[in-house]
């Protein structure tokens, strides 16, 4: 009886300094929860991407582990004064655009179709349309070269029509162009389909129904409900064009650099890594500025078809 009532009091007072009795389970807040289930994600994203963006980030001022003097800014002043750079930027911008618009005229009427209710060759167009995912970068580009370089028929054609090089499209912007789209089309399709896939088919037929025709239905309702796709779309095809480096070095040739070659180019073949980090830290504010603008601009386009609609 003295023994269990000394155990009794041990437990009371166990539990009155705070230990828990045993077999209690300790609850856990939500937000520890996911902070332990994404911890081991942010970690890797801290130390791979974040600390290499640092080191980068740091080269570019002239400070380092090699560094000779404290920081400076002149591989930027390099990097704006130099009118070679100054080109390969306007050129990697004009690519950049110019796949997305060929992307965004490819891939809509190839979303349109595989997310209509009445696509009786879905499969077929979804495994044709992912199927340069399923190929490696290289091997897509190497086909491309295939196809491009010399002695091929496209090379005869365009000589004959164009009077073109003997190298046909190959080593031109042309064939940058050609061979991005057919690497980055699927991002748009599938960016494009995922936004269609809860569009409400019933509103394009009211609006038929209420005299709209086909151009003003598609104008003014379908393109605006596409809006979130479309932009998704232009995000990815434009960061990933932007910072491509094995597409547009084989198929453009040295004499077509884009910034992701002309960053390659400066840090391991000239030796210069304060031009290159520079430029590369330059290439990332840019891509950042202009994806920001394009949500800024998504964000409007909402707002202003909600107004629309309480109008």
């Amino acid at each position: 009886m003295s023994g269990a009532a000394a155990s009794g009091n041990e437990a009371a007072r166990a539990t009155s300094a705070g230990a828990r009795p045993s077999g209690h389970r300790v609850r856990m807040t939500p937000w520890l929860i996911v902070f332990g289930l994404l911890a081991p994600a942010l970690l890797l994203y801290a130390t791979v991407y974040l600390g290499g963006m640092a080191i980068i980030g740091l080269a570019s001022f002239g400070l380092g582990p090699d560094a000779e003097s404290g920081a400076t800014l002149a591989n930027y002043r390099e990097v704006f004064a130099s009118a070679h750079i100054q080109a390969v930027v306007l050129r990697t911008l004009r690519v950049s655009a110019i796949t997305v618009i060929a992307c965004l005229v490819l891939g809509f009427p190839v979303a349109r179709y595989i997310t209509s209710p009445d696509a009786r060759w879905r499969s077929f167009v979804v495994m044709a349309v992912l199927s340069p995912l399923m190929v490696s970068a290289i091997g897509r580009v190497f086909g491309w070269i295939a196809l491009f370089g010399p002695g091929s028929w496209v090379a005869a054609q365009t000589m004959h029509f164009f009077g073109t090089r003997a190298t046909g499209l190959l080593y031109t912007e042309a064939g940058v162009v050609i061979g991005l789209t057919n690497i980055l089309l699927p991002f748009m399709v599938l960016s494009i389909a995922a936004s269609r896939a809860n569009l409400d088919e019933s509103l394009l037929k009211a609006a038929a129904s209420l005299g709209a025709t086909p151009s003003a239905v598609f104008w003014q309702v379908e393109l605006p409900l596409n809006l979130p796709g479309i932009l998704g779309g232009v995000l990815i095809v434009f960061s990933l064009s932007i910072t491509n480096f094995a597409t547009a070095a084989l198929l453009g040739g040295s004499g077509r650099d884009v910034v992701a070659y002309e960053i390659y180019s400066n840090i391991l073949t000239y030796h210069q890594p304060g031009t290159g980090t520079a430029l590369a830290i330059l290439l990332l504010v840019c891509s950042v500025a202009i994806m920001m603008l394009a949500i800024w601009v998504g964000r409007r386009a909402d707002a202003m078809q909600a107004a629309r609609v309480e109008t």
